[in-house]
């Protein structure tokens, strides 16, 4: 089982924990995947300190406001492929 395999077994048990990908492979179709299902940051490794603080930051939040359901603000916000690199989050 992968991460996106977790993230999709999660949302069918109806966790909404927020949950941030880290991986050393870049991969439109998992990006596209677990950022359409509500993934808080899809962040390419080595990653650096300030991003992954961020995306930190950002689950808590999501936290606190109760979940992670994914609604017009997150698919409007959502960070967008770029070709070669992935802007790891949106801005708040």
């Amino acid at each position: 089982m992968n991460g996106a395999d977790l993230q999709k077994a999660l949302a069918d048990s109806g966790s909404t924990l927020p949950i941030v990908f880290m991986t050393a492979y870049e991969d439109h179709g998992v990006y596209q995947e677990v950022m359409d299902r509500g993934a808080v940051a899809f962040l390419q490794k080595p990653v650096d300190e300030g991003s992954l603080l961020a995306a930190i930051q950002k689950a808590s939040e999501r936290r606190r406001k109760g979940g992670t359901k994914l609604d017009g603000e997150v698919t409007a916000r959502r960070p967008k492929f770029k070709e070669g690199c992935y802007e790891h989050l949106s801005s708040s």
